[in-house]
């Protein structure tokens, strides 16, 4: 599965949109943007975290 994840920065924090889905994360650091992403991608779709492919958009 493919998805583009729109990045931006918000008051310090990172935020994370998954494009065509209603689907966002936030975090404290942009280390932490790629796990969290596949962790709530995993649980929306079912699918095995490792196997997403994911590209991201800063901006």
């Amino acid at each position: 599965m493919r998805y583009t994840v729109r990045v931006v920065q918000l008051d310090g924090r990172w935020r994370a949109e998954v494009d065509g889905m209603e689907a966002a994360v936030e975090v404290a650091e942009w280390a932490q943007i790629d796990t969290e992403v596949r962790a709530l991608l995993g649980d929306l779709t079912g699918a095995w975290p490792d196997d997403l492919e994911l590209s991201y958009e800063h901006g």
